[in-house]
């Protein structure tokens, strides 16, 4: 009697269909899980907001006035540390970000690096009195009251903004539709999907819509 030999394992038609199947999968679901970690940074990131807030209410009491530069707040206000979005602290490769913290003590003798944007009223309604810009900040203020902005952080639609690295040249790296996590003037923090939404920074658009 002839014996039959039944085939095992599988045909390579069916390890490319197996192949495709996993290929779409993560298609679908590696966006997703990115926008949740992106997600879970912006919360991080507005909960250090909540304290630079707090800390910025204390200076302007000891002092009258808020800071010039915001990293003026640490050590004795806030931990160096709580400048840096945590989006970038968890992302950006150590040695780069190590050389940007040099490259900023650098230009700035005692000074930390921030990856935060701050709105400085004298220093930009400077700008508008030299024509620099059409309208001042405390124009903004005047319009806007207590939602003004007065810092931001852009890291969560494109990052590394700051990073002084040219693989990581910032119009690469761009998501239009995450949030900004806005600091107001009345102390509150919001993650916003209004603002600037090119990879070039407008910080009058983003002062008169976030």
């Amino acid at each position: 009697m002839k014996k039959i030999f039944r085939r095992s394992g599988f045909s390579l038609p069916e390890i490319i269909v197996v192949i495709s199947i996993i290929a779409t999968l993560l298609v679908i679901i590696l966006p997703i899980i990115g926008n949740v970690k992106r997600r879970v940074y912006a919360h991080q990131c507005a909960s250090q907001l909540k304290q630079i807030g707090i800390a910025l209410k204390l200076y302007e009491q000891d002092f009258g006035a808020l800071p010039y530069f915001l990293d003026k707040l640490a050590p004795f206000y806030v931990s160096p540390s709580l400048l840096i979005c945590p989006w970038v602290k968890a992302n950006i490769p150590q040695q780069i970000f190590e050389k940007c913290v040099d490259l900023e003590k650098a230009i700035r003798e005692g000074s930390y690096l921030s990856t935060y944007f701050y709105f400085y009223q004298p220093s930009l309604d400077d700008f508008y009195r030299r024509g620099i810009v059409p309208i001042s900040y405390s124009h903004i203020l005047q319009m806007r009251g207590d939602a003004t902005p007065i810092v931001y952080c852009r890291e969560h639609r494109h990052p590394y903004i700051i990073v002084c690295h040219p693989k990581l040249f910032r119009p690469r790296w761009f998501f239009p539709e995450a949030p900004i996590v806005v600091l107001r003037r009345d102390g509150s923090v919001s993650l916003s999907y209004k603002g600037s939404t090119s990879p070039w920074i407008d910080t009058l658009v983003d002062a008169l819509t976030l």
